[in-house]
């Protein structure tokens, strides 16, 4: 494992990249928040994203990394909890109303506060974070801090990206029935990665 100097720094990043910007409930939040409210809307999430995973990833430096590696079943308990109320938000989204002057209130865009909070309930956030401080970050402040940079810009990016996708969908949106597909599919999609979360950190399911 390298822990000092700019080694690893680069599978680093790639893994970062990829964790990123792959499907998740931040990339879904920020498409969602693109679609329904633009890109002004998505400020606040793309600010508090890096925020939340940072802060995140320093407490789990700190020594809380190594706890839930020694008690795995706290890790999963915690990972259930956020992927309950991640189904949560899947089933309020697909069921929300999309005729009439209640459509333009389906969808609320998070707040700074409220994106910096959700990363604690997010399963891929607490499965990525941990994995970077036992991974690359173990046993050095300064490791931890560079890979902590890294994550907040890729983090930015993804979210940006995520949330011009959602912005480009808008004309598409204005059909009742296009939204609603939209929102059940997205909400599938928030579900999925919810439960794929949990479900990696099983035993037996892990390499």
């Amino acid at each position: 494992m390298l822990t000092t100097g700019t080694e690893g720094l680069l599978p680093f990043t790639i893994f970062a990249l990829t964790g990123a910007v792959t499907p998740g409930p931040n990339n879904t939040i920020a498409m969602l928040t693109g679609a329904h409210r633009g890109l002004r809307r998505v400020v606040p999430h793309l600010l508090g994203v890096p925020t939340g995973f940072a802060l995140m990833t320093a407490i789990m430096g700190t020594g809380l990394g190594a706890l839930l590696l020694a008690l795995p079943a706290w890790s999963l308990a915690l990972q259930v909890c956020g992927a309950l109320y991640l189904l949560y938000m899947a089933w309020r989204l697909a069921s929300s109303p999309v005729h009439g002057g209640h459509a333009a209130m389906q969808f609320r865009a998070l707040s700074f506060p409220q994106s910096v909070a959700f990363q604690f309930s997010n399963p891929k956030a607490w499965a990525l974070s941990l994995g970077t401080v036992t991974a690359f970050a173990a046993q050095s402040s300064g490791r931890l801090a560079a890979v902590i940079a890294i994550w907040s810009v890729v983090n930015l990016l993804s979210i940006a990206l995520w949330a011009a996708a959602g912005q480009a969908l808008i004309g598409l949106l204005s059909n009742p029935l296009r939204r609603r597909t939209f929102n059940v599919t997205t909400a599938l999609l928030l579900a999925a990665t919810a439960i794929a979360g949990v479900w990696s950190q099983l035993p037996g399911t892990r390499s």
